[in-house]
């Protein structure tokens, strides 16, 4: 007599809807990178496995994509050419631009110059910004006053970064549970910062020299570009 299955029993959907089976092909390397990769999500969350990794990194390209799509492309072309000035001003260095003071400096010096030569035509004015039908407090009046100067606006700008940059990584469980019922009511670009800042803070902790470092002298094999050819040369 066949066996039948008991109300409620069989694999569990692991997504928030019933899952449908598919049937794919995967290179060896592939699945072994996966495998790996369900591997240290274990350490973590026991009951983590193959298919449930394999969503979750669809889902996260899919988002990407679709952030991307949305993403000012001259901001996203930007954010291309300075991260071509942080693999370049090291060249063929076994350091990185972030954890090397001398490194660090050209970088800086770099995307200075890179936004020099891409600056739009015409003259720079400031911007007179009344709010209508609303009493203005002395705070939003300081804030007002931020598009009268590129400077104003600058250091504005980057005080207001700069604070959540510092301040969103150490935020309590409570902040965090408090903060982001409040910020996924204001738009993207909170949302963003919200959940970026804490990866940023991480990503940006200058790592430690490795001592071949302190030798100030290194050989090593050159690929620069040529300026009478045009193009890169070894």
């Amino acid at each position: 007599m066949a066996r039948k299955r008991a109300p409620g029993g069989g694999r569990k959907p692991t997504g928030s809807s019933a899952a449908r089976p598919l049937t794919i092909r995967m290179d060896d390397d592939i699945r072994r990178q996966l495998d790996a990769a369900v591997g240290r999500q274990k350490l973590r969350k026991p009951q983590w496995n193959l298919s449930q990794e394999i969503l979750w990194r669809l889902r996260v390209s899919l988002h990407e994509e679709h952030e991307g799509e949305r993403r000012d492309p001259a901001l996203r072309a930007l954010c291309f050419l300075i991260s071509q000035l942080a693999h370049h001003v090291v060249g063929p260095l076994p350091t990185d631009w972030r954890s090397n003071l001398f490194f660090y400096t050209a970088f800086k010096i770099a995307v200075h110059q890179l936004l020099d030569a891409l600056d739009p035509p015409g003259p720079g004015h400031g911007y007179t910004l009344k709010l209508k039908n609303r009493e203005t407090s002395e705070s939003m009046r300081r804030y007002l006053e931020t598009f009268e100067s590129p400077e104003a606006r600058a250091a504005y700008s980057a005080d207001v970064v700069l604070s959540a940059f510092r301040e969103i990584p150490r935020w309590s469980h409570e902040r965090r549970e408090e903060q982001r019922k409040l910020v996924e009511t204001l738009g993207p670009s909170f949302v963003q910062s919200f959940y970026g800042m804490p990866d940023a803070a991480r990503d940006l902790t200058p790592k430690p020299r490795p001592p071949t470092e302190e030798k100030g002298e290194l050989e090593t094999k050159l690929i620069f570009w040529d300026d009478e050819t045009k193009g890169w040369t070894r």
